[in-house]
């Protein structure tokens, strides 16, 4: 899989898009959750899993769906082509 960066790296702890993001690269520099929230509730696909230290996840989510966690993560919009 190849990734295409899309935006600057986002500090993010309260509820983000990340730019509208469809896929975002999640660092979590600590252990942490991360919750991923539907933006529409009739849909309520939120859900959320646990970072484990030094963790990098490629997210897929709808552009206005929102990514909070229990610490600072890095959040990067990007573009996949696998």
């Amino acid at each position: 899989m190849l990734i295409k960066v899309k935006g600057n790296a986002e500090a993010v702890t309260t509820a983000n898009n990340v730019s509208l993001s469809r896929y975002v690269r999640v660092f979590a520099a600590a252990a942490q959750t991360v919750t991923i929230t539907a933006a529409d509730a009739e849909l309520s696909s939120s859900g959320s899993f646990l970072m484990p230290f030094g963790g990098v996840e490629i997210v897929e989510k709808q552009p206005t769906d929102t990514i909070a966690s229990t610490g600072t993560l890095s959040c990067t919009p990007v573009a996949i082509r696998t």
